[in-house]
Formats: structure tokens, C-alpha cells, sequence
């Protein structure tokens, strides 16, 4: 009987180490600190058109912190932003620099490298959103 119980206790932690075997679900896409970097990219506008994007974010745990900036044809657009990740979906709120411009929410995607996602402007005069992909 111990020796039954010894082989199933290997077994277990045997499993537990394995991807895919139960343990830790946060190292997925967005576990240890894997959406933390430098990204660069592109936007499109439904307000200011196409763009190029820019992002650092550092991660803690599910909590993303960071900068960004946007250049669209109406100028340029910069600040900060804060977040979560869970699996391979991240959420951000990106609030501008400059109090008169609009602050947005994402959603996005990230593969690993590459995040793709939407955005909307709230708390603003001006209808904006759009989509993004920003990779490492």
C-alpha cells in the first residue's frame, strides 16, 4: 500500500510539471511576464485614419503597466496605460498625456509576440475606435 501511494505521488507531481496537466494556468501566452516589451505597429482609425503605434509594457503578474503613442495624419498622441492579461486576451486602458484628448479601452490578442486587437475612445466628444497590431 505505501509503495502504491509513493508511485502516485511521483505520477502527480510528474503531471503537475507538464504543460497541458493542470498546475499553474496562468503560464499560458501571457504568464511569466510574457506580454512585457517593446512593440511597434499599426492602427487604424475610424476618426484620424491609418497610423504607426508604440508601446512598453512591463507585466506583474495578470497587472500591465506601461507608455504608448500613436502618429496618425492629425498628429501625434502619447501617455500611459494599464492593464491585465489572462490566457491570451489583454486588456488595456490607455489614458492620454493631454487631459483634452480622449482616453480609450483595448482588447487584444497576443500569440506569444504579436498583440491584435481593438480599441475604443470613452469619456469623449468625438466617436473614435478602431484596430491595432503591435508585435515585439
Amino acid at each position: 500500500m505505501k509503495r502504491r501511494i509513493g508511485v502516485l505521488v511521483g505520477v502527480f507531481a510528474v503531471c503537475l510539471s507538464l504543460p497541458g496537466c493542470g498546475g499553474n494556468s496562468s503560464t499560458g501566452p501571457t504568464g511569466n511576464n510574457a506580454v512585457a516589451g517593446n512593440y511597434s505597429g499599426s492602427l487604424q482609425s475610424s476618426y484620424a485614419g491609418a497610423g504607426t503605434m508604440f508601446a512598453t509594457i512591463a507585466q506583474s503578474g495578470s497587472s500591465l503597466s506601461g507608455t504608448w503613442g500613436t502618429a496618425t495624419a492629425l498628429g501625434n498622441n502619447s501617455g500611459s496605460l494599464s492593464g491585465t492579461a489572462s490566457g491570451s486576451t489583454v486588456s488595456l486602458r490607455a489614458t492620454p498625456s493631454n487631459p483634452l484628448t480622449c482616453p480609450f479601452n483595448a482588447t487584444a490578442t497576443f500569440d506569444g509576440r504579436v498583440l491584435t486587437g481593438t480599441y475604443a475612445a470613452f469619456n469623449c466628444s468625438v466617436a473614435d475606435g478602431g484596430t491595432f497590431s503591435l508585435a515585439k
